[in-house]
């Protein structure tokens, strides 16, 4: 036993050592095994072994040194914690022994933490938890946590979607205060807000969705003039009902968009709001945002946009299908100016889209997939569902709308824009030499949307032009919503924003405001840099829950099918094998290629060769479903 003295020399000795170390900070990040990395504040990385990464969690903010491995390489050992961000999970209770522990459900963190007896509040092996760290492993040497809440076993309804929600911090239910204020609209209200508002409801628009929708948020109305067309969309107004102080905005903010999960729909918006009083229902008289733009004959904009204030009244719900199968069969559809308006749509979006060729970039077609659930929130099987006519219709409105009024906002100088810089800067000298290198095309001016328009138009008639396409996608930056102006590059396009979801997404909401104010020439409300930002990651993440809840049904569903033989489309291709996606679910997997000596990665062209054949992104493949593990959400192939 060491004695007050001896203990003090140490503690200094230890200081002392401490202090002669060269000290770095940063952000660690975890693995799918046991190592880990920390970012420096530089943005180099250095590699955590098993021991250090033990010692922290994915996310914490470090101090750390660097030392020399057994293997001579340089890692890095963790000497203080600054910060830790990691406080409550979601995961699953699993038993080993005597050891009751949770095993998170969070990337980057693949080790479980031991829960104590007094802590596991009833919990039993297999349940999915919401849990809390209650003692950080950096200090104490062993992490530990507490079970909050239980979400459900195997056997509970609806589990993917309560355990994807619990993960995402998705409210199964809207706040009662908004749900309050929506339910409390009624029709008397929407004829008093209509007071003053332009009077379009004897235009014949209609809405076109899916048969099954009750939040139908844009109408549309075509008409042919002596020099093109004239298009009239009216899109629904929330912003009359949803006002800043309110339940509903707070809660929209906060949520920022609509989230979609199979068999459950988590809305920004109340459905009293969004399915009833600001919904386009047939013969009802609603508040709208009318956008009206003049066309040429070739498709070209003609004019400066018509925005206003207006009461409109659909006429009638199509569907696309419908709507589809008129066009194709000539047949009349509900009356004969509902039919001409819909003939003239057709006519316009043709040349709409063969302005966007033309002009702009046009992306491959690929099909959407409706996932049937049953009652208990379980897959029943998946519908692969085609883009019709109309849908295509309604894309070209819909763009070239949203176009239209970010020209009128960037001319007001007021607004936020839809914006993508193209190919990441630190993957732009990787994909410019492989451009050069592999196909002989000149890319060095993919940084202007000039520069990169030329090189797509390049492809057009190229031998791998659709691998070329798919190549420069997988190195685009993200999509972001800025207030200053700058082109969407693989949209092709120089102004572009989006006004046309108000009751999905919460910058279309602003936007109407902000719409509203330039009209009545009001002092123009807006979202700060720093809001916008948080917004805008918040809409552009509003898809991962989807995901991850697709990828586990999927699994679940696929085990029936381990052998069996489906046709797929490459869509990433590495050293390591290929990404695959089957074409009758949707599904993606991976097929491990290492041990396969025929098989040879061709780098950064991201081609590959198999034997004889080339392997590019697109190309149809069969694969083998050779395993499915359902706790990774991961899916094997075998090429065949």
């Amino acid at each position: 036993m060491f004695d007050a003295k001896t203990l003090a020399q140490l503690g200094a000795l230890k200081n002392q050592l401490h202090e002669a170390k060269e000290m770095h900070t940063g952000t660690v990040r975890g693995s799918n095994g046991r190592f880990g990395f920390v970012i420096d504040d530089t943005g180099a990385s250095h590699f955590l072994p098993p021991e250090e990464m033990e010692k922290v969690f994915p996310d914490d903010r470090i101090e750390f040194s660097l030392t020399t491995g057994r293997d001579d390489k340089e890692q890095a050992e963790v000497e203080t914690l600054l910060e830790t961000n990691l406080s409550t999970f979601v995961g699953r209770y699993v038993v080993r022994g005597k050891a009751h522990c949770v095993e998170p459900s969070l990337p980057g963190l693949s080790r479980w933490l031991f829960i104590p007896p007094p802590l596991r509040n009833g919990a039993k092996e297999g349940d999915w938890l919401v849990a809390q760290v209650h003692q950080h492993p950096f200090e104490q040497g062993k992490a530990q946590a507490k079970v909050v809440d239980i979400i459900g076993d195997a056997s509970t309804p609806h589990l993917v979607q309560k355990v994807t929600a619990a993960k995402y911090g998705l409210d199964w239910q809207l706040p009662e205060a908004a749900e309050a204020e929506a339910s409390a609209i009624s029709e008397a209200d929407i004829e008093s807000l209509a007071a003053g508002r332009d009077d379009l409801t004897d235009l014949p628009l209609v809405t076109i969705d899916s048969a099954s929708t009750k939040d139908m948020d844009d109408a549309v109305f075509v008409e042919t003039t002596n020099s093109g067309w004239k298009l009239t969309v009216a899109i629904a107004d929330p912003a009359a009902f949803v006002t800043p102080g309110t339940a509903m905005d707070a809660f929209a903010k906060a949520r920022a968009a609509t989230v979609y999960m199979p068999g459950k729909t988590f809305t920004m918006l109340p459905r009293p709001l969004t399915e009833v009083a600001c919904s386009l229902v047939p013969n009802k008289k609603r508040l709208a945002l009318v956008i009206t733009q003049n066309f040429s004959a070739s498709g070209e904009p003609s004019g400066e946009p018509v925005l206003q204030r207006a009461v409109v009244e659909s006429k009638a719900k199509l569907s696309y299908e419908a709507v589809s199968q008129s066009l194709e069969s000539g047949e009349t559809i509900e009356s004969p100016a509902i039919t001409e308006s819909l003939t003239a749509a057709k006519a316009l979006a043709e040349q709409l889209l063969a302005q966007r060729h033309a002009n702009n970039i046009v992306m491959t077609d690929r099909p959407d997939y409706e996932f049937n659930v049953d009652e208990l929130g379980a897959l029943n099987n998946v519908l692969v569902k085609p883009r019709t006519l109309a849908h295509k219709i309604i894309e070209e409105f819909m763009l070239a709308t949203n176009q239209s009024v970010a020209r009128w906002l960037a001319a007001q100088q007021q607004g936020f824009f839809v914006t993508n810089a193209g190919v990441r800067d630190e993957r732009k000298d990787v994909v410019k030499s492989a451009l050069a290198e592999t196909w002989q095309l000149d890319a060095s001016n993919i940084e202007s949307l000039a520069g990169y328009l030329t090189l797509v138009r390049q492809l057009n008639d190229h031998e791998q032009g659709e691998h070329i396409r798919r190549l420069l996608a997988r190195n685009f930056s993200r999509t972001e919503i800025k207030h200053e102006l700058s082109p969407h590059m693989p949209l092709g396009m120089s102004h572009y924003t989006t006004v046309t979801s108000p009751i999905r997404k919460y910058t279309d909401l602003m936007l109407h405001r902000i719409i509203v104010a330039l009209l009545e020439q009001q002092p123009v409300p807006n979202l700060t840099p720093e809001d916008l930002a948080i917004i805008s990651d918040r809409q552009g993440a509003s898809r991962r829950p989807a995901n991850e809840a697709e990828s586990w049904m999927m699994c679940e569903y696929l085990q029936r099918d381990i052998d069996k033989t489906f046709r797929g489309q490459v869509v990433g291709i590495s050293k390591g094998g290929v990404n695959v996606v089957l074409t009758d679910v949707g599904a993606m997997g991976f097929a491990p290629m290492k041990r396969d000596e025929s098989f040879e990665f061709l780098g950064d062209s991201q081609l590959a060769k198999l034997a004889d054949k080339t392997l590019t992104l697109g190309i149809e493949v069969d694969v083998l479903l050779a395993g499915v593990d359902v706790e990774r959400r991961a899916l094997t192939f075998k090429l065949v």
